[in-house]
């Protein structure tokens, strides 16, 4: 499919003499909701912290939490370990900052591991345990120095992000979400919110397309023609605006021969995030790769791990295994002996891939008998070649359902579509919150092709329908049927909802081999449910977990409560559901009856032959000897 790629050509800088920026109150907090987890024994769980230029790092809060009982937790600001404590003293903590933590490019990491308790000896056998670092809270002081050109605009790490736009510019600014979620992918993106860090606004314009930033540095301006704007996003992306010193930029549409993306044949340890792999010590250490299917931009039917790299010579009185694990299950294991070398290939199956999988390796080390006991020999070392350590994809179907088919079924292009079920700016704030949540989980640009809500049935494109209706639902063949509907387990949505209380759902699910989200709503009177859509669109939201929070199929919003996730499975089979059903139902009936019908001619059938035969041996022993039996011409 050909592409209309923009290139922007950057336009001398106007100088203006400035009003001095609206500084940012002095102690300014940065809260970031998202936690951060692992389970490899002394990895870190990292938290990315967004410090806006001029802030100075004065103290860090937040909670840490983990499954061991014994051990070491170690905190660590930037590059600099600032606390270690026993595993029993986890929980809250506020810890003060000096200048040595300031943040480097716009951000701040902040992480916590754990390390098992230590021992003497060779004996030592460790359960990887899993740790948690969760509301995390950087109090900064001084004042904010607001962006004095688009490049800096772009280059800044903002805590929220406002888009705005009225009319057909707000469909160019939902086509440019997914370019805005990727330039800050750690910014809650959202539409027409009030106290938003920053705030970029679409506008329609006769003229070329131009970018400006106003003078307080928070706000740009992007206005243009429907069509320039309805390419914005590869402008957005574009590395050309790094070089956009001023505040007025005037970037020109180009059109040139696009490719449309592929997924990768091979990944390396490295693309996957294990730049140099390792392994050491006795007892169990272990390391963990993530290979989500939202990564790869596609689906996975199989995949094949290559193992490069080098083991230490293990010494006679030592046993040691490399033991590899494919979403917890043993998929290969290997013992290291004195031939250091590691190659290795492994096939893993369709059965156990899932839409986030994991690789764990795990090397196993111990010393033999008395040996045991003896501290100060060399540990056992696996080194693994991080580049030539590769994991293959096999694409296919996938296995994964629900929420879970996104964003690795889109392949790159999502359609969009805002139907009548909820109002214009209500349908543009569940969108944003979609398409923003869907390209921060995904590493694959998502470009976004409007489509007119009576198109989407006809439509090959993954797609997103804001404000669909019954009718729609029920064409596309949704789980839940935009109408009353009941749970097996009534103690799932509060007392009403969905037979006299209203509610609004997003649901996804398969529909012609692409993956559709459904967002549409009811009420017992017909009454719009707004309020509802809104819940959705924070449920959504990056600052409320974003998409990797949801699971099943369905997330309901009802009133005076939290949105739900629900399997379609706990919900009573609706009508418009059975109606659809009901042709299958009469066939299977006429068949059944047809059979009944032959079975009971067929029996009437032997009643009258055994009659005959039971005549015949009657006239045969009267006769005194066997007759034989006319035909039927001659009866």
């Amino acid at each position: 499919m050909n592409r209309k790629i923009l290139v922007p050509v950057l336009g001398s800088a106007l100088m203006l003499s400035l009003l001095p920026s609206a500084p940012a109150l002095a102690d300014e907090s940065v809260k970031v909701s998202q936690p951060a987890s692992t389970s490899d024994t002394g990895a870190w769980a990292t938290v990315t912290v967004p410090v806006a230029q001029g802030l100075k790092p004065a103290s860090i809060k937040g909670r840490v939490s983990t499954t061991a009982t014994d051990g070491q937790l170690q905190l660590r600001v930037g590059k600099d370990i600032i606390k270690t404590l026993p595993v029993a003293q986890s929980g809250a903590f506020d810890l003060p900052l000096n200048a040595k933590h300031a943040a480097e490019n716009g951000t701040l990491d902040v992480a916590v591991r754990w390390l098992p308790e230590s021992r003497e000896g060779r004996c030592l056998s460790v359960e990887p345990q899993q740790v948690e670092l969760s509301q995390v809270q950087l109090q900064a002081a001084g004042e904010a120095k607001a962006p004095e050109s688009v490049a800096q605009f772009f280059a800044s790490s903002p805590g929220s992000v406002s888009i705005q736009g009225e009319g057909e510019a707000s469909q160019a600014a939902l086509s440019a979400v997914p370019a805005l979620a990727a330039a800050f992918p750690s910014a809650d993106i959202s539409w027409n919110a009030a106290d938003a860090d920053y705030t970029v606004a679409f506008e329609l314009a006769e003229q070329g397309m131009k970018l400006a930033l106003d003078r307080a540095g928070t706000t740009l301006r992007i206005s243009g023609t429907a069509e320039q704007l309805a390419e914005l996003d590869t402008v957005i992306r574009s590395r050309a605006l790094t070089l956009a010193v001023g505040r007025h930029v005037d970037a020109e549409a180009a059109p040139v021969q696009g490719e449309r993306w592929t997924p990768a044949e091979v990944m390396s340890f490295a693309d996957l995030g294990a730049t140099a792999p390792k392994l050491e010590g006795y007892g169990q250490s272990s390391l963990y790769i993530g290979v989500d299917e939202a990564q790869l931009g596609s689906s996975l039917d199989g995949a094949q791990v290559h193992l490069s790299g080098t083991h230490s010579a293990i010494p006679e009185n030592t046993e040691a295994a490399l033991n590899v694990y494919w979403n917890d299950q043993l998929v290969d294991s290997f013992v290291l002996d004195q031939s250091t070398a590691l190659n290795a290939d492994i096939q893993i199956p369709q059965s156990l891939v899932t839409s986030r999988n994991g690789l764990r390796l795990q090397l196993d080390a111990a010393a033999q008998g008395a040996n045991c006991a003896i501290a100060g020999t060399l540990p056992v070392q696996v080194h693994l070649d991080g580049s030539a350590s590769t994991v293959t994809p096999q694409y296919g179907a996938g296995r994964a359902a629900g929420f879970e088919m996104l964003p690795q079924q889109t392949a790159g292009e999502v359609g969009l579509a805002l139907g009548a079920g909820t109002s214009a700016e209500t349908a543009n704030a569940l969108a944003t919150s979609l398409l923003a949540s869907l390209q921060q989980a995904s590493a694959v640009p998502l470009h976004v092709q409007n489509l007119a809500i009576e198109d989407v049935a006809g439509s090959p494109l993954s797609t997103v329908v804001v404000g669909g209706d019954a009718q729609l639902a029920d064409e596309l063949g949704a789980p839940l049927r935009l109408e009353r509907f009941r749970t097996i387990e009534s103690s799932v949505l509060s007392a009403g909802v969905g037979t006299e209380e209203p509610y609004a759902a997003l649901q996804a699910f398969e529909d012609s081999g692409r993956a559709v989200l459904l967002a549409g709503g009811w009420s017992p009177d017909g009454t719009a449910t707004d309020a509802l859509y809104h819940d959705l669109a924070d449920r959504v939201a990056p600052a409320a977990g974003g998409w990797s929070s949801l699971s099943r199929n369905l997330l309901v919003a009802q009133e005076g409560a939290a949105p739900v996730l629900v399997e379609s499975n706990a919900l009573i089979p609706q009508d418009s559901l059975t109606d659809d059903y009901r042709p299958y139902a009469w066939w299977a009936a006429g068949g059944v009856a047809a059979l009944v019908l032959a079975g009971l001619a067929g029996a009437f059938a032997l009643r009258r032959s055994n009659r005959r035969a039971k005549a015949q041996a009657a006239a045969e022993a009267a006769a005194g000897g066997p007759q034989s039996v006319p035909s039927s011409n001659e009866r």
